[in-house]
């Protein structure tokens, strides 16, 4: 048997010879990282996203609320308190769920805070750097079996992707995940080539990471052994350097499952293998049409070119054919930002199967079109996608960081809870939290919560209270000062807010609009109203109690 080769030792046989890892070979990596992040930081940029609220996804506001958490936890001083702190937190800024997500997030955001601060710049500066991760990563793929330019080329066709753009836009936990499953069956490749203790607790600790991010990431856990039975490695399963990594991940994960079993986080909603079709269907429905066909062409090059089907192709489908399985037998609903690691999986294989026609023995009457034809199809894809450039949906309502700024400015001063209406709520409370120096100062109070009660996921609706009366009683009992109050004729208002509204139009003359948001030009989108009833009979003309819809 030969000595197994490190990825780090690939001799390039169609040079002198190179080795790949050595330090002269590192400034095109570092070049590429750079043109990456900064095409990732264009994409940011032209669609508005650094000063845009947080209302791309209703998650969005709880990762950010939950990483800021996190990094005021890790300064707190109470270490040996986190539930107790959580719970105080939760109090001020009620939106966010560590618990119900796993924390690998949270901790990385934490600690990127505490470098370079709080800010939802600095959130999308986090969430480009993932993405360029998942590029270079790609890229790496590739140049093992092809060149350095297909990587780069190939790494920029993700990035090109319109799904993959929206969502370095966003303050979300899926592009992390991608880039953590990638990871770990890069090193899964490495460990093959290279049995050792070191490559399998590299392999152990990147797969759990991907798990704690998020549980639709916990499927690469079977990846390392999938890899050996396919690859007919046996003899592995005999070695240590196998067994660290299923401790490792069993024992990382089975810890938080012990945290956080009695936060009721795991919903099972069953499913089948016959999701299958609509999984996939969903994954490739991510690329644009003329992306998608050149990545058809490409995987069909590949699956005709058996000699190509080495092993690092093999655990790039295994990582494909692994996460639409555990899609389709989850239940979740098949949304695309969840399925980002299966256009970079994708992109790889089409690659592969690109350069296996580019390294074919033409005939003498094609031979002239084989140095052409790597440049046109690289240029095809890179002209498809600046065509799709930024095209998704962009966040064109920035109403909500103005009546958030002028909460934070006009109630910094003023105690008291302020009561906001179930809409819009998450990204109310994330920009109130942007804006508190001080924090935790403000006590944000959800309508859904205080007057309404539901289950994770919206089921089990009730009211608390069926009556004006018997709702404004409250408000007076839990001592509610302000109400924050959107009108958004785009959703359905719930009927404690329908109520609520009722009631304060009833009470007119006890609560009186703050006079700055009277002058702060948001129309009637954005009300912020105090009880005052010392002011009774003051000049605001009653409202009408709104309409369900």
């Amino acid at each position: 048997m030969s000595t197994p080769v490190s990825i780090c030792e690939k001799f390039d046989s169609r040079s002198s010879g190179y080795v790949i890892a050595s330090r002269r070979a590192h400034w095109p990596t570092a070049a590429a990282a750079a043109i990456y992040f900064a095409i990732c930081l264009l994409v940011q940029w032209s669609a508005g996203a650094w000063s845009a609220p947080f209302t791309m996804y209703p998650d969005e506001p709880a990762h950010f609320v939950g990483s800021v958490m996190m990094r005021d936890y890790l300064t707190s001083g109470h270490l040996m308190q986190p539930l107790a702190f959580a719970r105080m937190y939760y109090g001020h800024y009620p939106f966010f769920a560590l618990g119900h997500w796993p924390p690998v997030f949270y901790l990385v955001s934490a600690v990127w805070y505490l470098l370079v601060g709080v800010g939802r710049g600095q959130a999308l500066i986090l969430q480009a750097a993932f993405a360029t991760g998942t590029a270079l990563l790609i890229q790496w793929f590739l140049r093992r079996r092809a060149d350095r330019a297909t990587g780069f080329c190939a790494g920029l066709v993700f990035l090109g992707i319109p799904e993959v753009q929206r969502w370095m836009c966003a303050v979300m936990i899926d592009h992390l995940v991608t880039l953590l499953c990638l990871a770990t069956a890069a090193c899964a490749i490495h460990y093959l080539q290279s049995p050792s203790l070191r490559n399998g607790i590299y392999v152990g600790l990147l797969a759990s990471a991907a798990a704690l991010s998020k549980y639709s990431g916990i499927y690469i856990c079977a990846l390392p052994l999938a890899t050996i039975v396919i690859d007919g490695r046996f003899y592995l399963l005999r070695r240590l350097s196998f067994w660290i990594q299923p401790l490792l991940m069993t024992g990382t994960v089975w810890v938080w499952w012990l945290l956080t079993k009695n936060l009721d986080p795991y919903h099972a909603h069953g499913g089948s293998l016959t999701n299958t079709p609509v999984e996939f269907l969903q994954a490739w429905r991510i690329f644009p049409a003329g992306i998608a066909a050149l990545v058809a062409v490409g995987l069909l090059l590949l699956l005709l070119s058996p000699r190509e089907w080495k092993g690092d192709v093999r655990i790039t489908v295994l990582l494909f054919l692994g996460l639409i399985a555990f899609l389709s037998l989850s239940g979740e609903d098949a949304e695309r930002r969840y399925l980002l690691t299966g256009p970079a999986a994708l992109i790889i294989l089409a690659a592969a199967g690109w350069h296996a026609l580019f390294k074919r023995q033409w005939p003498a009457a094609l031979a002239r079109f084989r140095s052409i034809l790597p440049a046109a199809v690289a240029v095809s894809a890179l002209g498809l996608c600046a065509i799709n450039f930024s095209a998704f949906p962009h966040q064109t309502d920035r109403s909500i960081r103005e009546a958030a700024r002028l909460v934070s400015q006009e109630l910094s001063s003023q105690p008291g809870p302020i009561l906001l209406t179930t809409d819009m709520k998450g990204a109310v409370i994330a920009e109130v939290l942007l804006n508190d120096h001080h924090r935790p100062s403000f006590d944000l109070v959800r309508s859904d919560k205080s007057l309404a009660s539901r289950a994770w996921e919206g089921e089990n609706y009730a009211m608390k209270y069926t009556t004006v009366a018997a709702l404004m009683g409250a408000l007076r009992s839990e001592q509610i000062r302000f109400v924050l109050l959107h009108t958004d004729r785009r959703e359905i208002a719930l009927p404690h807010d329908v109520l609520l509204r009722r009631g304060l139009s009833e009470e007119a003359s006890l609560w009186r609009t703050v006079p700055a948001f009277l002058s702060a030009g948001l129309g009637d989108s954005w009300t912020l109203l105090e009880y005052a009833p010392e002011h009774a009979g003051f000049n605001r003309s009653p409202e009408p109690p709104g309409r369900i819809r």
